[in-house]
């Protein structure tokens, strides 16, 4: 669990033309099959295959607690005739995918990617040769001659089963939440034992909350069925979106898209950075290629050692991707078909189906140390050196950042040394802020868990019903809605929104508790935030 990355990898006219590495999850070997054209003449239904070798270090599977596995997340963006922008690629829901043995392949109902993880119990590198997904390219309207250029990408996720969980740690932390029974004093712990409807009350038996303001849980109202409570399965991304990750995301839009998304214009010079001018608490994207103004993209690279070569091990593409707004963090959900997490998610993917234990960490009890000095600076591995460090507060370390997303966790570490949740899922506690949705205001509890569809706007907004900020929403009293196919979530506007976790520049471990809701129902201003991040998860079928 020590590493992630992000990976693609191009083929143009069907031959492999480009690689690009991240961390320790790999894709090669890809090739498309012969077109299956007997769909008939409307070519709705052709197919082909899109075969390819997956690989990532430190895998697991077990049927002894947590009941979980790791995966990849594996989705494909396509262009045609090497010109136009690049478009979300469908694979065939459920059957027609190939599975060496040892491995699982599953593709949800709506086609938008495939699940890949290990059939058996296991640990260590796992690694599956000639995979196969079926891309229904007629459904995504290419034609037979068309001539077809590709994007592979994946994603680490994790597995979080189905099952009772408590919210609140029977502590004391800001804002907790606790059974409706509660007074003053310590919290009582709220159990979750389905996904019906919550009532919001301070009455015993109902979910209540011990904090006003950005921390409140609400006035007396319901958390409808619809919204995810963490109690049904879901998939979890393993860390925080890193620096690389995100530059990839920005290398598949055009100049309209990236202008839309980012403070800094595609066309400004190279090596001006695409949040800050230049490097800013250790964010080191960076504009590689200078694009021009409403016509050609930029291409983006990490850069944190500040010369003229881009995308280096030691150029921090493994570093957690700090200052991204809200309307940049929806749109990557979008893109890459997963969606926002909960606020009750947040403290299931954390605690997980243990008895709560009081004002406990992401990693199960009340010991913290946070690292001071670390190695391997900017580099694919970086590690803290700090003996029994777990976690990252208090800008101890002077880098002036976040740190390499899972540098904790290594072949030897249990929860509590990696800085590791029940299920495996790393930096939920320190690092940069996780945005989530709230059930503390109407915006919030209006949100029903859909989930990306892989396009974006053409002005490169999200644009998903009920997701907070949809069309604009800025008022955290009025529901979010359904898209109006024009706004989407644009920035400044958040009307849902709210954070969890600590980050690296917290002054107090308070903010590192899993029942910490300071800034639960905090919306985002409009801007960026050195402090903030995000990571998606996607629901289980």
């Amino acid at each position: 669990m020590s590493k992630m990355k992000i990976y693609y990898l191009v083929l143009f006219m069907l031959i492999c033309s480009q690689v690009s590495f991240a961390n320790n999850i790999s894709i090669a070997n890809v090739s498309l099959t012969s077109k299956n054209t007997s769909a008939g003449a409307d070519n709705a239904a052709n197919f082909r295959f899109v075969q390819f070798d997956i690989s990532w270090e430190n895998s697991w599977r077990t049927s002894s607690a947590p009941n979980n596995w790791d995966a990849a997340w594996v989705f494909m963006k396509y262009r045609l005739n090497g010109i136009g922008d690049w478009k979300h690629a469908n694979f065939n829901p459920g059957a027609g995918q190939t599975a060496p043995a040892g491995g699982v392949i599953d593709v949800p109902t709506d086609g938008v990617g495939a699940f890949i993880y290990r059939s058996a119990n296991g640990s260590g590198t796992f690694s599956l040769n000639a995979a196969q997904l079926r891309w229904n390219y007629g459904f995504n309207n290419v034609l037979d001659n068309d001539v077809v250029e590709i994007k592979l990408f994946a994603i680490e996720m994790v597995y979080v089963p189905q099952g009772s969980f408590y919210l609140g740690s029977g502590g004391t932390e800001t804002g907790s939440f606790t059974n409706g029974s509660w007074v003053s004093g310590n919290t009582i712990p709220y159990q979750i034992t389905s996904e019906n409807a919550i009532n919001i009350s301070n009455t015993a038996g109902n979910l209540w909350g011990t904090g006003t303001g950005t921390s409140a849980i609400g006035d007396p109202s319901t958390i409808a069925v619809t919204y995810p409570k963490g109690f049904a399965a879901f998939y979890c991304m393993k860390y925080e979106i890193s620096q690389g990750q995100f530059r990839d995301f920005l290398n598949s839009l055009n100049y309209t898209q990236q202008l839309s998304l980012l403070p800094k214009a595609p066309n400004s010079l190279v090596k001006t950075g695409a949040f800050n001018t230049s490097i800013t608490s250790r964010n080191a994207l960076m504009i590689k290629t200078q694009g021009a103004a409403n016509t050609i993209p930029a291409v983006y690279g990490c850069n944190l050692n500040n010369n003229s070569i881009f995308d280096e091990t030691t150029d921090g593409e493994g570093i957690a991707c700090n200052f991204l707004s809200w309307m940049a963090g929806a749109a990557y959900m979008d893109w890459s078909g997963l969606r926002p997490m909960t606020e009750l998610e947040f403290e299931k993917a954390c605690r997980g189906t243990q008895t709560a234990v009081a004002n406990e960490y992401v990693w199960g009890n009340s010991t913290v140390n946070s690292e001071t000095n670390v190695a391997n600076l900017g580099d694919i591995n970086e590690i803290p050196i700090t003996s029994n460090s777990n976690t990252i507060y208090n800008n101890t370390s002077s880098l002036g950042g976040p740190i390499r997303v899972g540098a904790f966790a290594n072949s030897s570490s249990d929860r509590t040394k990696s800085g590791s949740t029940f299920y495996g899922i790393m930096n939920m506690g320190d690092n940069v802020y996780e945005s989530i949705v709230t059930v503390g205001n109407s915006a919030g509890r209006s949100f029903t868990g859909l989930h990306g569809n892989g396009s974006l706007l053409i002005n490169g907004k999200a644009d998903v019903d009920y997701w907070p900020g949809i069309n604009g929403n800025s008022t955290i009293t009025n529901s979010n809605t359904v898209s109006d196919g024009v706004t989407g979530i644009p920035n400044s506007n958040a009307a849902g929104t709210g954070l969890r976790g600590g980050n690296y520049n917290n002054t107090s471990t308070s903010y590192l508790q899993t029942s910490y809701r300071m800034y639960a129902a905090y919306t985002i201003p409009s801007g960026t935030s050195a402090s903030i991040g995000i990571r998606g998860v996607r629901s289980a079928q």
